[in-house]
Protein backbone atom coordinates (compact mmCIF):
# COMPACT_ATOMS: atom_id res chain seq x y z
CA UNK A 1 0.00 0.00 0.00
CA UNK A 2 1.02 3.58 -0.49
CA UNK A 3 -0.41 7.15 0.55
CA UNK A 4 1.05 10.68 1.82
CA UNK A 5 2.23 11.35 5.06
CA UNK A 6 4.27 14.06 6.78
CA UNK A 7 7.41 13.64 8.39
CA UNK A 8 8.88 15.63 10.49
CA UNK A 9 5.57 17.88 9.29
CA UNK A 10 7.14 17.64 5.60
CA UNK A 11 4.97 16.43 2.72
CA UNK A 12 6.22 12.85 2.20
CA UNK A 13 5.15 10.25 0.23
CA UNK A 14 5.16 6.58 1.86
CA UNK A 15 4.90 2.96 0.83
CA UNK A 16 4.04 -0.11 2.44
CA UNK A 17 4.96 -3.26 0.92
CA UNK A 18 6.25 -7.17 1.89
CA UNK A 19 9.26 -5.84 3.02
CA UNK A 20 8.15 -3.28 5.59
CA UNK A 21 7.58 0.64 5.16
CA UNK A 22 9.64 3.83 3.73
CA UNK A 23 9.42 7.12 3.91
CA UNK A 24 10.57 9.28 0.86
CA UNK A 25 10.43 12.83 1.52
CA UNK A 26 9.94 15.47 -1.49
CA UNK A 27 10.87 19.06 -0.81
CA UNK A 28 11.57 22.14 -3.30
CA UNK A 29 15.11 22.87 -3.30
CA UNK A 30 16.39 26.68 -2.36
CA UNK A 31 17.08 28.88 -5.33
CA UNK A 32 20.35 29.68 -5.64
CA UNK A 33 21.19 33.41 -4.31
CA UNK A 34 23.57 34.34 -6.76
CA UNK A 35 22.36 33.40 -10.64
CA UNK A 36 24.77 33.46 -13.66
CA UNK A 37 23.40 32.73 -16.82
CA UNK A 38 24.69 33.12 -20.67
CA UNK A 39 22.73 34.26 -23.87
CA UNK A 40 23.61 31.46 -26.19
CA UNK A 41 25.37 31.98 -29.45
CA UNK A 42 22.59 31.99 -32.10
CA UNK A 43 24.38 34.23 -34.66
CA UNK A 44 21.78 36.86 -34.37
CA UNK A 45 21.45 39.45 -31.16
CA UNK A 46 19.84 37.85 -28.08
CA UNK A 47 17.56 40.39 -26.50
CA UNK A 48 16.70 39.94 -22.83
CA UNK A 49 14.96 42.36 -20.59
CA UNK A 50 15.27 41.98 -16.55
CA UNK A 51 12.00 42.83 -15.28
CA UNK A 52 10.05 41.76 -12.03
CA UNK A 53 6.49 39.96 -13.36
CA UNK A 54 3.52 42.16 -14.44
CA UNK A 55 1.24 40.08 -11.84
CA UNK A 56 3.50 39.30 -9.44
CA UNK A 57 6.14 41.92 -8.35
CA UNK A 58 7.66 38.93 -5.85
CA UNK A 59 9.20 37.99 -8.37
CA UNK A 60 12.52 38.87 -11.14
CA UNK A 61 12.59 37.50 -14.57
CA UNK A 62 14.18 37.76 -18.26
CA UNK A 63 11.88 38.04 -20.91
CA UNK A 64 14.26 36.92 -24.31
CA UNK A 65 12.55 38.86 -27.40
CA UNK A 66 12.54 35.73 -28.94
CA UNK A 67 11.48 32.77 -26.68
CA UNK A 68 10.03 34.13 -23.62
CA UNK A 69 10.52 33.94 -20.28
CA UNK A 70 14.32 32.15 -20.17
CA UNK A 71 14.24 33.14 -15.87
CA UNK A 72 12.46 33.25 -12.86
CA UNK A 73 12.81 33.38 -9.43
CA UNK A 74 11.65 34.65 -6.30
CA UNK A 75 12.99 38.17 -5.89
CA UNK A 76 14.08 37.71 -2.00
CA UNK A 77 15.97 34.88 -2.67
CA UNK A 78 18.74 36.47 -5.12
CA UNK A 79 21.37 38.96 -4.26
CA UNK A 80 23.30 38.94 -7.57
CA UNK A 81 22.15 38.29 -11.11
CA UNK A 82 25.01 37.64 -13.72
CA UNK A 83 24.69 37.79 -17.52
CA UNK A 84 27.17 37.39 -19.88
CA UNK A 85 26.59 38.38 -23.31
CA UNK A 86 27.28 36.13 -26.82
CA UNK A 87 29.90 36.79 -29.12
CA UNK A 88 26.99 38.25 -31.17
CA UNK A 89 26.00 42.23 -30.85
CA UNK A 90 23.20 41.46 -27.65
CA UNK A 91 21.10 44.04 -25.73
CA UNK A 92 19.79 43.87 -21.97
CA UNK A 93 17.01 45.96 -21.04
CA UNK A 94 16.37 46.79 -17.52
CA UNK A 95 12.99 47.70 -17.21
CA UNK A 96 11.29 49.41 -14.19
CA UNK A 97 8.34 50.85 -16.20
CA UNK A 98 6.96 47.01 -15.65
CA UNK A 99 6.51 46.32 -11.60
CA UNK A 100 8.38 48.67 -10.66
CA UNK A 101 12.07 49.19 -9.55
CA UNK A 102 13.66 46.79 -7.41
CA UNK A 103 17.12 46.09 -5.47
CA UNK A 104 19.63 43.08 -5.37
CA UNK A 105 22.16 43.18 -2.48
CA UNK A 106 25.08 42.38 -4.66
CA UNK A 107 23.49 44.36 -8.03
CA UNK A 108 23.32 43.31 -11.12
CA UNK A 109 25.96 42.32 -13.48
CA UNK A 110 26.21 42.44 -17.17
CA UNK A 111 29.82 41.12 -18.89
CA UNK A 112 29.73 41.57 -22.64
CA UNK A 113 31.48 39.65 -25.27
CA UNK A 114 35.14 41.81 -25.97
CA UNK A 115 34.25 40.72 -29.78
CA UNK A 116 31.10 42.04 -30.04
CA UNK A 117 28.86 45.58 -29.82
CA UNK A 118 27.10 45.38 -26.15
CA UNK A 119 24.00 47.30 -25.71
CA UNK A 120 22.23 48.25 -22.18
CA UNK A 121 19.30 49.87 -21.91
CA UNK A 122 17.41 51.38 -18.77
CA UNK A 123 13.67 52.52 -18.58
CA UNK A 124 12.75 54.29 -15.61
CA UNK A 125 9.53 54.29 -13.61
CA UNK A 126 6.41 56.04 -13.85
CA UNK A 127 7.22 57.80 -10.88
CA UNK A 128 10.78 59.83 -10.21
CA UNK A 129 14.01 58.18 -10.83
CA UNK A 130 17.58 58.64 -10.17
CA UNK A 131 20.73 57.60 -12.33
CA UNK A 132 24.20 57.63 -11.93
CA UNK A 133 26.60 56.54 -15.38
CA UNK A 134 29.48 55.64 -15.47
CA UNK A 135 31.84 53.50 -18.02
CA UNK A 136 31.61 50.36 -15.97
CA UNK A 137 29.06 51.02 -12.94
CA UNK A 138 25.59 52.67 -12.85
CA UNK A 139 22.86 53.50 -9.59
CA UNK A 140 19.43 53.22 -11.07
CA UNK A 141 16.90 53.70 -8.03
CA UNK A 142 19.76 52.43 -5.31
CA UNK A 143 19.95 49.47 -7.90
CA UNK A 144 23.79 48.88 -8.65
CA UNK A 145 24.18 47.64 -12.03
CA UNK A 146 28.00 46.31 -13.28
CA UNK A 147 29.27 46.57 -16.13
CA UNK A 148 31.77 44.95 -18.85
CA UNK A 149 32.81 45.60 -22.32
CA UNK A 150 29.05 47.31 -22.98
CA UNK A 151 29.47 49.59 -25.56
CA UNK A 152 26.52 51.79 -25.47
CA UNK A 153 24.08 52.70 -22.51
CA UNK A 154 20.41 54.20 -23.32
CA UNK A 155 18.29 55.59 -20.09
CA UNK A 156 14.76 56.71 -20.40
CA UNK A 157 13.11 58.26 -17.84
CA UNK A 158 9.90 57.47 -18.81
CA UNK A 159 7.82 59.70 -16.65
CA UNK A 160 7.92 61.44 -13.81
CA UNK A 161 10.93 64.29 -12.26
CA UNK A 162 14.08 62.24 -13.66
CA UNK A 163 17.57 63.26 -13.20
CA UNK A 164 20.61 61.60 -14.16
CA UNK A 165 24.58 62.06 -13.84
CA UNK A 166 27.26 60.60 -16.09
CA UNK A 167 30.86 60.41 -16.59
CA UNK A 168 32.42 60.75 -19.75
CA UNK A 169 35.32 58.96 -18.75
CA UNK A 170 39.20 59.80 -19.14
CA UNK A 171 39.00 59.41 -23.26
CA UNK A 172 38.00 62.96 -24.45
CA UNK A 173 34.20 62.85 -25.05
CA UNK A 174 31.86 64.99 -27.31
CA UNK A 175 28.15 65.81 -25.57
CA UNK A 176 25.84 66.72 -27.73
CA UNK A 177 22.41 68.43 -26.48
CA UNK A 178 19.61 69.10 -27.87
CA UNK A 179 15.28 69.83 -26.65
CA UNK A 180 15.11 66.63 -24.47
CA UNK A 181 18.06 64.65 -25.07
CA UNK A 182 21.65 64.20 -24.65
CA UNK A 183 24.24 62.41 -25.77
CA UNK A 184 27.57 61.02 -25.00
CA UNK A 185 30.88 59.79 -27.24
CA UNK A 186 33.65 58.72 -25.06
CA UNK A 187 34.91 55.80 -23.57
CA UNK A 188 31.44 54.44 -23.95
CA UNK A 189 28.32 55.58 -25.93
CA UNK A 190 25.50 57.54 -24.00
CA UNK A 191 21.80 58.62 -24.84
CA UNK A 192 19.29 60.20 -22.24
CA UNK A 193 15.89 61.11 -23.09
CA UNK A 194 12.86 61.91 -21.20
CA UNK A 195 14.60 63.02 -18.18
CA UNK A 196 13.96 66.66 -16.11
CA UNK A 197 17.79 67.23 -14.95
CA UNK A 198 21.63 66.27 -16.11
CA UNK A 199 24.69 66.83 -14.78
CA UNK A 200 27.48 65.60 -17.07
CA UNK A 201 31.28 65.36 -16.18
CA UNK A 202 33.53 66.01 -18.82
CA UNK A 203 36.53 63.97 -17.93
CA UNK A 204 39.19 64.15 -21.22
CA UNK A 205 41.46 66.91 -21.38
CA UNK A 206 39.98 68.36 -25.14
CA UNK A 207 36.24 67.32 -24.20
CA UNK A 208 33.61 69.01 -26.86
CA UNK A 209 30.20 69.93 -26.31
CA UNK A 210 27.67 71.03 -28.81
CA UNK A 211 24.13 72.44 -28.15
CA UNK A 212 21.09 72.79 -30.66
CA UNK A 213 19.00 75.44 -28.98
CA UNK A 214 15.48 75.88 -29.64
CA UNK A 215 11.62 76.89 -28.74
CA UNK A 216 12.68 79.64 -26.21
CA UNK A 217 15.56 77.76 -24.42
CA UNK A 218 18.42 79.66 -22.92
CA UNK A 219 22.02 79.02 -22.74
CA UNK A 220 24.38 80.09 -19.51
CA UNK A 221 28.02 79.68 -20.32
CA UNK A 222 31.09 79.93 -18.55
CA UNK A 223 34.76 78.91 -17.95
CA UNK A 224 33.67 76.43 -16.01
CA UNK A 225 30.35 74.61 -16.82
CA UNK A 226 27.00 74.94 -19.78
CA UNK A 227 23.48 74.90 -18.78
CA UNK A 228 20.88 74.52 -21.49
CA UNK A 229 17.38 75.53 -19.73
CA UNK A 230 14.55 74.12 -21.67
CA UNK A 231 10.85 73.49 -21.19
CA UNK A 232 11.16 71.68 -18.14
CA UNK A 233 15.00 70.93 -18.73
CA UNK A 234 18.21 71.57 -17.22
CA UNK A 235 20.90 69.99 -18.53
CA UNK A 236 24.32 71.21 -17.45
CA UNK A 237 27.61 69.84 -18.62
CA UNK A 238 30.58 70.62 -16.67
CA UNK A 239 34.51 71.41 -17.78
CA UNK A 240 34.13 70.88 -21.44
CA UNK A 241 37.00 72.94 -23.03
CA UNK A 242 35.17 73.30 -26.25
CA UNK A 243 31.23 74.49 -26.21
CA UNK A 244 29.39 75.28 -29.55
CA UNK A 245 25.49 76.36 -29.61
CA UNK A 246 23.11 76.71 -32.91
CA UNK A 247 19.90 78.52 -32.80
CA UNK A 248 17.85 75.66 -34.71
CA UNK A 249 14.76 77.86 -35.10
CA UNK A 250 13.38 81.65 -34.91
CA UNK A 251 12.42 81.63 -31.25
CA UNK A 252 13.79 83.77 -29.08
CA UNK A 253 16.57 81.46 -27.95
CA UNK A 254 19.30 83.07 -25.96
CA UNK A 255 23.24 82.77 -24.73
CA UNK A 256 23.92 84.25 -21.34
CA UNK A 257 27.74 84.19 -21.08
CA UNK A 258 29.17 85.54 -17.48
CA UNK A 259 33.29 84.89 -17.97
CA UNK A 260 35.57 83.30 -16.13
CA UNK A 261 36.39 85.29 -13.16
CA UNK A 262 39.17 86.61 -14.64
CA UNK A 263 40.53 88.53 -18.39
CA UNK A 264 37.64 87.19 -20.90
CA UNK A 265 37.24 87.97 -24.52
CA UNK A 266 34.73 88.33 -27.04
CA UNK A 267 33.85 88.55 -30.74
CA UNK A 268 30.31 89.60 -31.25
CA UNK A 269 28.96 89.75 -35.10
CA UNK A 270 26.11 89.43 -36.36
CA UNK A 271 24.80 85.80 -36.10
CA UNK A 272 28.46 84.83 -34.36
CA UNK A 273 30.12 84.73 -31.54
CA UNK A 274 33.25 83.49 -30.06
CA UNK A 275 34.24 83.51 -26.75
CA UNK A 276 38.00 82.69 -24.65
CA UNK A 277 39.82 83.68 -21.73
CA UNK A 278 43.74 84.64 -21.28
CA UNK A 279 44.54 81.38 -20.40
CA UNK A 280 43.11 79.84 -22.78
CA UNK A 281 41.09 77.26 -20.55
CA UNK A 282 37.70 77.52 -22.30
CA UNK A 283 36.70 78.08 -26.20
CA UNK A 284 33.37 79.01 -27.07
CA UNK A 285 30.92 79.95 -29.96
CA UNK A 286 27.71 80.57 -30.98
CA UNK A 287 25.75 81.21 -34.08
CA UNK A 288 22.35 82.48 -34.92
CA UNK A 289 21.16 83.65 -31.70
CA UNK A 290 19.27 86.71 -31.50
CA UNK A 291 20.22 87.23 -28.00
CA UNK A 292 23.16 87.30 -26.49
CA UNK A 293 24.38 88.73 -23.07
CA UNK A 294 27.60 88.27 -21.88
CA UNK A 295 30.29 89.48 -19.33
CA UNK A 296 31.26 92.99 -20.86
CA UNK A 297 27.27 94.00 -20.61
CA UNK A 298 28.26 94.12 -16.33
CA UNK A 299 32.02 93.78 -15.87
CA UNK A 300 34.72 95.78 -16.55
CA UNK A 301 37.54 93.04 -16.68
CA UNK A 302 35.53 91.57 -20.10
CA UNK A 303 37.41 92.88 -23.42
CA UNK A 304 35.29 92.84 -26.79
CA UNK A 305 36.63 93.20 -29.73
CA UNK A 306 33.19 93.71 -30.94
CA UNK A 307 29.45 94.25 -29.70
CA UNK A 308 26.13 93.78 -30.46
CA UNK A 309 23.99 97.09 -30.67
CA UNK A 310 21.74 97.44 -27.67
CA UNK A 311 19.38 95.54 -26.61
CA UNK A 312 15.55 96.27 -28.07
CA UNK A 313 12.38 95.80 -26.41
CA UNK A 314 11.25 92.87 -27.37
CA UNK A 315 14.63 91.24 -25.99
CA UNK A 316 14.47 93.09 -22.38
CA UNK A 317 11.00 91.88 -22.47
CA UNK A 318 11.94 88.65 -23.22
CA UNK A 319 14.46 88.73 -20.34
CA UNK A 320 11.94 90.00 -18.10
CA UNK A 321 8.86 87.18 -18.54
CA UNK A 322 7.42 84.07 -17.12
CA UNK A 323 9.68 82.02 -18.57
CA UNK A 324 12.75 82.89 -16.32
CA UNK A 325 10.92 83.24 -13.16
CA UNK A 326 10.21 79.53 -14.17
CA UNK A 327 13.78 78.38 -14.92
CA UNK A 328 14.77 79.61 -11.65
CA UNK A 329 11.79 77.37 -9.45
CA UNK A 330 12.84 74.58 -11.74
CA UNK A 331 16.38 74.94 -10.15
CA UNK A 332 17.06 73.26 -6.88
CA UNK A 333 20.14 75.45 -6.29
CA UNK A 334 19.48 78.98 -8.39
CA UNK A 335 22.68 80.51 -8.93
CA UNK A 336 22.92 84.45 -8.58
CA UNK A 337 23.08 85.42 -11.86
CA UNK A 338 19.66 84.78 -12.49
CA UNK A 339 18.16 87.47 -10.12
CA UNK A 340 20.68 90.25 -11.16
CA UNK A 341 19.73 89.45 -14.57
CA UNK A 342 16.75 89.69 -14.12
CA UNK A 343 17.26 92.89 -12.27
CA UNK A 344 19.44 94.63 -15.28
CA UNK A 345 16.86 93.62 -17.79
CA UNK A 346 13.67 95.26 -16.32
CA UNK A 347 16.04 98.53 -15.07
CA UNK A 348 17.02 98.95 -18.77
CA UNK A 349 13.57 98.35 -19.95
CA UNK A 350 11.99 101.25 -17.36
CA UNK A 351 15.01 103.74 -18.46
CA UNK A 352 14.10 103.77 -21.93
Amino acid sequence: GSGYEGKDGKEGFSAYGSLGSYSVTVSTPIPEAVQTLFMPETETANRWTVRLNAGNAGILEIIDANNGIVFSQPLDTLTQLVINSSNDDDELTLDFSCGGAFLLENGLVFNGHRDSFNTLYLVGTDGDDSATIRVSEILLNGLVLFTENVNRITFDGNTGNDTAKIFCGEADGIFVLADNYLNLTGNYEADIVNVNRIDAVAEGRHDKTYIYSGNNSLIVMNGIYVNYFGQDQSYRIWHSESVTAFSIDGTNNTVLHTGSGGLDYYTLLENYGAMSNSSGSYRHEIFDFKNVITEDDFSPQARPTSSFTDWDDNFLAFLADEQLRQLRKQNDTPDNWMAEFEKLALLDLMMK
